[in-house]
């Protein structure tokens, strides 16, 4: 008895007593329970939270298939306050084609975009009056409009087109650099890089379609090649296929304009004869 007294005594030195432990025990089997209850909570905002996340992104990424409507500022708004309504299609190549209708079908706008939240406009896009005539056409790249855009009167009357260069401020292509642009290996390597590359389309060909087309095309500041318009149309296939041989084009030594790169716009004719290969000038 005294050796389980003197067992309980040396507990007792770091419970003060045998009762202690109860007392101590219950208080650590109130204060798990309250842990535990407070980790079930935490796991419930949390899930909460989670679904809240998921439910905006739902929220402000459009559902392909799906109607959403919108407001005169083109915010989504419910059906009784709508001026118009959109539908989204995901294409094969991973973007997303918005088409916008006033409330009676008519299509008001459409065009692509590169993310499901309709952020970054990428590619054509057309605007449209709600008597079914063309309002604006043009392009975007990466969110910002691009190059020549034609525009037109509700009546159908064309309006002065608008130029955009898509560059943010102080970023805009010079026309006068110091130095210009220079394809690697110079102009002989340029042209043997056309004959080379260009095709004659079969279109043109057999409507015995020659000439020139000349295009301008912007040489960024780490000399790839962007920004590629048709400046004089000649042929539709015929323009197709000079703005491709431009575009597949090997990166180019930037220009510099005070000691600095710059974006920098050039222009050339390429010229298109069916007696012989289709070269530039």
């Amino acid at each position: 008895m005294k050796q389980n007294c003197s067992t309980k005594f040396k507990v007792g030195r770091i419970f003060r007593n045998p009762s202690a432990i109860e007392d101590v025990s219950s208080g650590i089997f109130f204060n798990c329970t309250i842990m535990s209850r407070l980790l079930i909570v935490a796991l419930f905002v949390g899930c909460l939270n989670g679904l809240t996340a998921v439910a905006q992104d739902i929220k402000k990424e459009a559902v392909p298939g799906i109607r959403i409507y919108l407001d005169a500022r083109m915010n989504e708004c419910k059906r009784k306050n709508a001026m118009y309504f959109m539908k989204v299609d995901q294409v094969e190549d991973g973007e997303f084609l918005a088409m916008v209708y006033f409330m009676d079908g008519t299509l008001k706008m459409q065009g692509f975009y590169l993310d499901p939240a309709l952020e970054t406009a990428h590619g054509d896009f057309t605007y449209y009056y709600e008597n079914g005539n063309k309002e604006s056409e043009g392009a975007f790249d990466m969110g910002a409009k691009i190059g020549v855009w034609e525009r037109w009167n509700a009546n159908g009357t064309a309006k002065a087109e608008r130029y955009y260069t898509g560059y943010k401020f102080g970023e805009k292509p010079v026309y006068d650099p110091d130095v210009y642009p220079e394809y690697p290996g110079g102009d002989p390597a340029m042209q043997v890089f056309l004959r080379e590359n260009l095709q004659y389309p079969e279109p043109a060909r057999i409507n015995r379609v020659e000439g020139d087309v000349f295009v301008t095309f912007v040489v960024n500041k780490v000399g790839q090649v962007e920004q590629v318009l048709v400046r004089n149309s000649l042929d539709p296939h015929l323009d197709k296929e000079a703005i491709r041989v431009i575009e597949s084009m090997p990166h180019w030594t930037p220009g510099t304009k005070d000691g600095n790169l710059v974006n920098t716009q050039l222009g050339m004719p390429i010229k298109f004869r069916l007696d012989e290969a289709a070269t530039s000038r």
